[in-house]
Order: structure tokens, then C-alpha cells, then sequence
């Protein structure tokens, strides 16, 4: 230890004569390892840190899951029903909690507004280990039919309401116009299922649920003892019986058990492994210009080691020195990429541009020092080992002699040329996904649906079910708002809501064509839209063929988007077809109008239908209004409008449909920002490293150089030939690197809407991109040699 330590002094101690070593080396480690550590710490708030329970290590999900219906091959929650017969025969578990997510209209206090909440059972708050820090939890007396409507508040909603007043416990609240008690009020920050700020008994809520509706989430605390597997087992078991008893709706299903973590984490575990992958590259990156400067530096120290060699110092202990050097470069590197990673980091929250779940706390905590301090050390150990087993292979006597040492001066070169190669392919890569991203986000918000979404403002509006329980009454609540938006000159109005109709492979939930056998994969939408007469009117959008509804229009007629109409009948016009959805009537096409939906998610074009909203209104709504001028103070307007038919109906998230198409777009633009910027600082440190390995090459044929200049060769001879001996390395690196980029974007296949993950436009331009980039890097040495004074240079030879 104290050899060690002996090395890492003298090794300051000679670092101090190449500060320009050192300092490149070191700006190269903390910018690699700065990027490392601020992505990771994002990752970490996501699929690492433990859950916010009691004992979250015993939580467990329960679903159904099944391999035809639904979603096929999804997991989905299950049925009260369901729920009562895991209950009676699971002997797994200590205690069973079941949740619904929804949004319950409250008013009462103030402006009405409709808030997350859940449904939840009397048991899922101590399951979960959670109790409320005011007023007490929901009792089994709460969760049973004719008890009397109770509430629990989140501390938020508590505070924004009743601005923290202990009084409110006992006060009542309607809750979809039905008062209820406030009894508890949750800690603060607490919500759960995902958003939820308000929370009422399931039973009264849920207790008449049919078993085909599986909406309902269920959390179970292991008995202690028991493992993950052990209860998976049982509950297969008990599934499997229940499905016996009950075929035709439970047939075709299972049942899956899973960690609670593990479920909550699922969606994020893609994005993560991209981005956790992305870094690594940035990081490897870092490692070998910082071994390219120590190859340098070992190649220009070969008559000292040989010395040392010559005088009886082992190979380890050539080994143990250039080591201690990388450790002290990294250490140095490390200290301040957590400096910078730690401001990095809460610039990556603050541009989240996304509400996270409770469960998600971003921070630095014990894992992220861990980890900074873990690729320190590793990153020391790998970008200096390559360097240290080259300077250790020296043989001393043929080292001393006259012009020694060319031999390894040509191997340390190959060993730089290929690490440079590495950089050129590993940042051909990102520069490739990050350019598929960006692509991805530039079309979804430049989506032309045909109408300018700047001028047309939208509020989302949800019907309480015991008010609006026919679709008579729906109707109704609709046409009356129409009626009081129609009096505003220089506007028009209309409503949408839009009709569940299958998830992607449910075999029994196609669209059927009249004369058509079969109908193409892709060609039925996962739902369809009600829509008012005059909505594409309304919206200005352009009808290609037939006509828009009518008042007059029942339930007997349909129009389709392009893309559905292109996917059915190609080019033959579909006026005058029929189709039918499930088990529905058969509806006639009237109309067929432009893409209008396809940007919501992407540039890609969805199939879409749209029915008469009078056919098939929906509690869950959108309010439309359009204007030719500004429409932010139309937000008045519908307001008003809605308050005038239910004066306890709010509507919410009122924004213009361009500000919702930007707003969709959110996730992938988060990630084309994070990615863009990790490419931005490996190019970067690849452009370095080309720059040092073409710099130090310049160096050492300085002799060749001048005596070309002597023989009368040019300045752009010279140019030529130093920047061509770098394209030997830059071109293997660029068709390694496309071929990398080939391969490996297909993983971004998930975020990319309507972007190929070979795009050739992207490939070509990142390519071009990086050989400019680093034609300069080398460039810039290759011009400063053709400057040199050939007799300046041989007089010092």
C-alpha cells in the first residue's frame, strides 16, 4: 500500500510538467463521467429506488392476463367479482387491497373541478402501510353497500381547498354531485394510484361491476415466508378454477403475480436501458482519448522505463506506476464530473416537462455517490491498462540503442488508430438515435392535420354517471352547451367524445366489411369518435369525399379518415359501403375526410372513424371551439357555456390543440433532448481525440515533413497528406459506426412514430456530419505542419 502510494505521489509530481496532458485528460473524464452520473441519477429516480411503502419488498401485483381477448397478451386489472373469489381462496397473502383510477367531479367549496381520485377498498391503505395524518383511514363499516359516502382528502387538495384548516374534518364535499364526509386526509406528497388526490370506498362504487370489466388494480402484502413464485403458483391455480366456473367470461384468462416494483417500473425500463446504454457509449468515449493521451505520453517515456527495466523493475511494477497515474487523472475527473452531474441533474428534472408519479423521487442520493465513485474507479482502470500493459512490454537493451523504439512507437499508434476508430463508431451511433428522435419529435409537432390547430381551443369534459346516466341525458347536456357557444359571433363549436373499441389483436373486435371476406391487419382503430354536425366544418378540416352529418343523420351512418378508407378499399371510393363495429349495426360510409388524428401521436396515420354524436354520446368529452383570431379568452367562453347547463360541471385542461399536439409529444421530446446532448458531448470528445492522435503523429514526422517542404512540396501537399493519413482511420470508423447504427437504433423502434429506425435521410446526414467534424479535428494539426520551417526543424534534428 505504501509503494502505492509512493507511485501516486510521484505521478502528481510528473503530471505537473504536462499540464496540457492533464488537462485535456481530465475535461475528457468529467464531461463522460458528468454525463454518466446525471443520467443515472434520472434512471435511479426510475427504476431503482425503492418504493415509498411499508416493506415494499413484500408488495405484490396481481392481473389477469390473457393470450386472445382485450389487449392480447397484455396484463390488465380484474373484476369485483374476480376480486371476491382471489379473496375467499388465496391463503398467500396477509392482506389484499383493490383500487380503480378515476376523476370524480367535487364542488361544494368553491369552483367546481374535477380532480384524480380512486375507488379504493378499506384494506389498500394498510396493505400498502399508509395512514392518514389527519382524521382516520377508511373503515370496513365505509366499503359496504348503504354506508354512508365518506372521503379522504391528499394534503394538496386539502390545502388548495380548505387552505389547511383542521375544521374541514366532518365537513361534506359533493363528490358527482352526492355528498360526502371528509374523514382523513393523507400525507403529504401521497398518491396513489398514480395522481390521485381524492379517495372514496369501493364497494358503493364498484359493487354491481360486471366480470368482463377489468379496471380494477389489486395490491397484496406476502404472508411472511412467502416468496413471489410460491403466490404466482397459487393464484395460476386459483385462476385456472375460476375460469372453469366461469367460462364464458374468465375462459380465456390467467393470472399473473409480480413485484409491485416491477410493475410500477415497466414502462420506464425501455427508455431507461436506452439512455443507460447512450451514456456508457459517451463514457467509453472519454476512456479512450484519456488512453490515447497516456499511449502518448508511455511512447514518449520509453527510454525512462527502459531504464527502469534495466535496472531490475519488474513488469508489475511498470504496470503499478502508469496505473497510478490513470487513477490519479480519473480521481480528478471524477471529483468534477459529480460537480457538474450534480448540477446536470436538476437541469434534467427541470426539463422533465411531465407530472411524475408519488413512487418517482428524483434526487442524488447513496447510489448515485455510489455509482459516481464505481465508474471512477473502473473508468481509471480501463483507460489505463492498455497504456500500462504497453509500456511494460519494452525490452531495455533494444530500447537504448540508437533510434530505438520505432517499432513501438508504430504499435502504440495502431493501438490510438483504433481507439479512435471506436470514438468515430460509438458517437456515429448516438448522433444516429439521437437524429431518429429528433426527426420523430420535429413531425409530430409540425403535423399538418389540414387546419390551423393554433385558432381552435379544446377543454376536456367528464359527465358524472348518476346525473348523465342515459344517453338521452348526455345528448341533451351537449346540445345545450352548443346552443349557448353558438351565440358568440366569429365562432364555431362542436363536441367529440370518442368510443372504445379494441385493443390491438383482439381477434373479435375487427372491423367487419359488407362483401369483404376479411379486412387487412391495421385497418380497424382501437376506437372510434362521436362528433357533432359541423365538427370537420368547425375545425376547417378538409372532407375529400361525401358529406359531413346532418341533424337529421341516426345511427345508420359513418365516415372514415383516409388512412382507414386507403387500408380497406385502396383506391375504389368507399361512398355508399357498409361496416359495423363488433356486434353493432350496420353503419353506411357517407363521408371520407383527411387525416386529422395522425399527429396526436406521431406522423403516423392511424385508421380512424367517426359517428353522429347522437348515436353514441359519451360521458367523456371534448368541447371544441374555433375562431379566427385569438382564442385565448374563448376560455371564458366555454366555461361559461358548460356552467350555464350544470352549474357542478367543470371543464379542464382548456389549451389550443396545437399546445395538446406539443404536450404528446412531451416523452420523445425529452428523450431527442437527452440524447442530442450526450451525442453533442461524444462528438465532441471523439473530434479530441482524433485531434491528438493526428497532433502527436504531426509530431513525430516532423523530420519527414520538413524534408518534404525542403524538396519543394506545397503547403496543401502537406495538408493532403496528413489529413489523408487521418481518413485511414476516420473512413473503418464511419462503416463501423453505420453498421453499429444499423443494428442497434432498432431498439428505439418503440418512440419512433412514423420514422423508420433506418431512415436513410438521417443515416446519410449524420455521417456527413461527423466525417466534416472530423476532417477539421484534423485539419487543424495538418495546417499548423504545413507552416513549419524545414530548417528550423532539421538544425534541431
Amino acid at each position: 500500500m505504501i509503494g502505492f502510494l509512493e507511485d501516486v505521489a510521484y505521478a502528481c509530481r510528473t503530471l505537473r510538467r504536462a499540464p496540457g496532458l492533464v488537462t485535456t485528460a481530465v475535461l475528457s473524464l468529467a464531461l463522460g463521467i458528468a454525463a454518466t452520473t446525471a443520467v443515472f441519477s434520472f434512471v435511479n429516480a426510475l427504476q431503482f429506488k425503492t418504493l415509498p411503502f411499508d416493506d415494499p419488498a413484500s408488495l405484490v401485483d396481481i392481473e389477469e392476463t390473457s393470450a386472445t381477448e382485450l389487449c392480447a397478451g397484455c396484463a390488465v386489472g380484474t373484476s369485483y367479482p374476480t376480486l371476491l373469489d382471489w379473496q375467499a381462496r388465496a391463503r398467500s397473502f396477509s392482506s389484499l387491497g383493490a383500487y380503480q383510477e378515476t376523476r370524480l367531479v367535487i364542488s361544494g367549496t368553491g369552483e367546481p373541478e374535477r380532480v384524480p381520485a380512486g375507488f379504493v377498498s378499506a384494506s389498500l391503505f394498510p396493505t400498502l402501510g399508509i395512514q392518514p395524518i389527519h382524521g382516520r383511514a377508511l373503515r370496513a363499516d365505509d366499503d359496504r353497500i348503504g354506508a354512508e359516502p365518506v372521503a379522504l382528502l391528499s394534503d394538496m387538495l386539502w390545502r388548495r381547498r380548505f387552505g389547511a384548516d383542521p375544521a374541514a374534518l366532518g365537513r361534506t364535499l359533493k363528490v358527482n354531485g352526492v355528498e360526502h364526509t371528509i374523514v382523513g386526509v393523507m400525507p403529504p406528497g401521497f398518491r396513489f394510484p398514480e395522481f390521485a388526490q381524492f379517495w372514496t370506498p369501493l364497494v358503493p362504487a364498484r359493487h354491481d361491476q360486471k366480470r368482463t370489466d377489468r379496471s380494477l388494480g389489486i395490491v397484496a402484502r406476502l404472508k411472511p415466508g412467502v416468496d413471489v413464485a410460491a403466490a404466482a403458483g397459487e393464484m395460476r391455480v386459483i385462476g385456472a378454477a375460476v375460469a372453469a366456473e366461469h367460462t364464458a367470461t374468465n375462459g380465456q384468462w390467467s393470472v399473473r403475480v409480480r413485484s409491485l416494483h416491477e410493475d410500477m417500473i415497466e414502462e420506464t425500463a425501455a427508455p431507461s436501458a436506452v439512455l443507460l446504454g447512450a451514456v456508457a457509449f459517451v463514457l467509453l468515449i472519454a476512456c479512450a482519448n484519456v488512453s490515447n493521451l497516456l499511449l502518448v505520453r508511455a511512447s514518449e517515456r520509453q527510454r525512462e522505463i527502459s531504464i527502469r527495466v534495466a535496472i531490475g523493475c519488474t513488469r508489475a511494477r511498470i504496470v503499478r506506476l502508469v496505473l497510478a497515474e490513470s487513477l490519479t487523472l480519473g480521481v480528478a475527473g471524477g471529483a468534477i464530473g459529480l460537480t457538474i452531474a450534480l448540477w446536470a441533474s436538476r437541469a434534467i428534472v427541470a426539463s422533465f416537462g411531465m407530472e411524475a408519479p408519488y413512487w418517482i423521487q428524483f434526487g442524488i442520493d447513496w447510489r448515485v455517490f455510489a455509482f459516481c465513485a464505481a465508474i471512477t474507479l473502473g473508468t481509471a482502470v480501463l483507460f489505463g491498462l492498455a497504456p500500462a500493459l504497453h509500456a511494460s512490454r519494452h525490452e531495455p537493451q533494444a530500447m537504448l540503442k540508437e533510434g530505438a523504439g520505432t517499432t513501438a512507437g508504430q504499435r502504440s499508434r495502431r493501438l490510438a488508430g483504433g481507439l479512435v476508430m471506436a470514438q468515430l463508431s460509438l458517437a456515429l451511433l448516438l448522433l444516429t438515435g439521437a437524429g431518429l428522435l429528433i426527426k420523430t419529435v420535429v413531425r409530430s409537432v409540425r403535423f399538418d392535420p389540414g387546419f390551423d390547430t393554433s385558432r381552435v381551443l379544446q377543454g376536456d369534459i367528464s359527465l358524472p354517471a348518476l346525473r348523465y346516466s342515459t344517453p338521452a341525458s348526455i345528448d341533451a347536456f351537449a346540445s345545450g352547451v352548443l346552443q349557448q357557444l353558438s351565440r358568440i359571433p366569429g365562432t364555431r363549436a362542436g363536441v367529440q367524445s370518442f368510443v372504445f373499441f379494441g385493443g390491438f389483436g383482439a381477434r373479435s373486435r375487427k372491423v367487419t366489411v359488407e362483401g369483404l371476406a376479411s379486412v387487412p391487419d391495421g385497418a380497424s382503430p382501437r376506437f372510434y369518435f362521436a362528433v357533432s354536425p359541423g365538427y370537420f366544418r368547425m375545425l376547417g378540416a378538409t372532407l375529400k369525399q361525401g358529406r359531413e352529418f346532418s341533424p337529421a343523420d341516426g345511427s345508420d351512418v359513418v365516415i372514415v379518415n383516409e388512412a382507414m378508407a386507403q387500408n380497406i378499399w385502396g383506391t375504389a371510393s368507399p361512398l355508399g359501403r357498409r361496416i359495423k363495429f363488433g356486434d353493432k349495426p350496420w353503419r353506411t360510409v357517407i363521408g371520407v375526410v383527411r387525416n386529422i388524428n395522425g399527429g396526436v401521436i406521431g406522423a403516423r396515420a392511424n385508421p380512424f372513424a367517426y359517428v353522429p354524436f347522437s348515436s353514441e354520446p359519451g360521458q367523456d368529452m371534448a368541447l371544441t371551439i374555433s375562431t379566427s383570431g385569438n382564442p385565448a379568452p374563448l376560455a371564458a367562453e366555454l366555461r361559461a357555456a358548460v356552467h350555464a347547463v350544470d352549474p357542478d360541471q367543470p371543464i379542464e385542461d382548456i389549451m389550443t390543440l396545437a399546445a395538446m399536439f406539443r404536450e404528446q409529444a412531451a416523452p420523445s421530446r425529452f428523450v431527442a433532448l437527452l440524447m442530442s446532448g450526450l451525442s453533442v458531448v461524444a462528438l465532441a470528445l471523439a473530434s479530441v481525440g482524433l485531434y491528438g492522435v493526428t497532433a502527436y503523429g504531426v509530431r513525430r514526422r516532423l523530420r519527414e515533413i520538413g524534408i518534404r517542404i525542403a524538396l519543394g512540396g506545397t503547403a496543401a501537399d502537406v495538408v493532403r497528406l496528413i489529413v489523408g493519413s487521418s481518413w485511414r482511420m476516420i473512413a473503418p470508423g464511419l462503416v463501423l459506426g453505420v453498421g453499429a447504427a444499423w443494428a442497434g437504433t432498432r431498439v428505439l423502434t418503440g418512440v419512433l412514430f412514423g420514422t423508420s429506425p433506418t431512415d436513410p435521410a438521417v443515416f446519410a446526414l449524420t455521417v456527413v456530419m461527423l466525417a466534416l467534424v472530423a476532417s477539421l479535428a484534423s485539419y487543424i494539426p495538418a495546417r499548423r505542419a504545413a507552416r513549419v520551417d524545414p530548417i528550423v526543424v532539421l538544425r534541431a534534428e
